[in-house]
């Protein structure tokens, strides 16, 4: 009975025309949009999603931002998908981020795809009309919305509340799924998945580090320096992976397993640096967990 409901209100909504086999098209006349519909079969391919524009769906809304993709879908239930995606960035350099995502995934239960379903009509996004702004600095929203009979693509360039109403409306969209599925910890556990590394962060790159498993056979330099480094810098089981300290060897970044290549008898000097103004000066914002300074002979 639910469901029905809300293939009643949807049905109002979007006023289904009659045409079979075809779906009503409203996709507004912009570079952005035009832009991201010629990609989207590859950017399908390569998240593994379904193109809305083919769904027989009752309904799909998808939205896109940066890393962060979610679906909701009703079939024959409610459901609610969350990804956060990645790249592996080498160095911090852009020329050599991976063209392969990676990717975590979250499904979420029918009460909150109930609850943001709600949101979603209350808002009624079927009269929602593409943002004309434009800016350099900033981000875009794209939102998708599909049902059996028709398609919609709209698009916001860094939405604010006071621009317009239909910004409004998706602003608080977007802070009720950030609030309903706790963004934050969701984005920390997947961080804490990362292999240690550099990965893509918004416009720039945020390093994921992590100590060695214990099964792996370790040298007498690593030996020592590990419970130094703990200790130092009061690491647990419970630190996140971009809570490290910064790395140095040779003045090189590097990873704590990379610690692990050197023996005592390699080693010219050892030092931790807490982490304080001064450091974040000379190291940037890496330094920020303090710094690890390491000189081989």
């Amino acid at each position: 009975m639910l469901l029905m409901k809300y293939l009643y209100i949807i049905s109002f909504i979007f006023c289904l025309n009659a045409a079979s086999g075809q779906k009503t098209l409203d996709i507004p006349s912009s570079d952005i949009v035009n832009g991201f519909l010629e990609n989207l079969p590859a950017t399908l391919e390569k998240f593994g999603l379904e193109d809305l524009r083919e769904s027989t769906d009752s309904l799909n809304v998808r939205i896109w931002r940066p890393q962060e993709i979610f679906t909701l879908k009703i079939a024959a239930s409610i459901t609610c998908k969350h990804k956060y995606y990645t790249f592996s960035m080498p160095n911090g350099d852009y020329t050599l981020i991976d063209d392969k995502p990676i990717i975590y995934t979250s499904d979420f239960s029918e009460n909150i795809s109930q609850q943001l379903l709600d949101l979603l009509v209350y808002d009624n996004l079927a009269t929602l009309k593409d943002d004309t702004n434009r800016g350099m600095d900033g981000y875009y929203v794209i939102l998708e919305i599909a049902t059996s009979k028709t398609y919609k693509v709209v698009s916001y360039w860094s939405p604010k509340e006071t621009r317009s109403k239909d910004c409004a409306k998706v602003v608080e969209i977007l802070q009720a799924i950030r609030k309903e599925f706790d963004s934050d910890i969701l984005w920390t556990n997947f961080l804490n998945t990362l292999k240690p590394g550099e990965y893509l962060s918004g416009m720039s790159y945020i390093t994921v580090d992590n100590l060695p498993e214990n099964n792996i056979e370790k040298t007498d330099f690593y030996y020592s320096t590990e419970n130094i480094i703990r200790n130092r810098f009061t690491i647990t089981p419970d630190t996140n992976h971009t809570d490290y300290p910064l790395i140095l060897i040779n003045n090189k970044r590097s990873n704590l397993a990379d610690l692990n290549l050197y023996t005592q008898k390699d080693i010219l000097s050892f030092n931790t640096i807490s982490a304080d103004d001064s450091m974040r000066y000379i190291y940037g914002t890496r330094a920020e967990n303090g710094v690890v300074l390491v000189f081989t002979k």
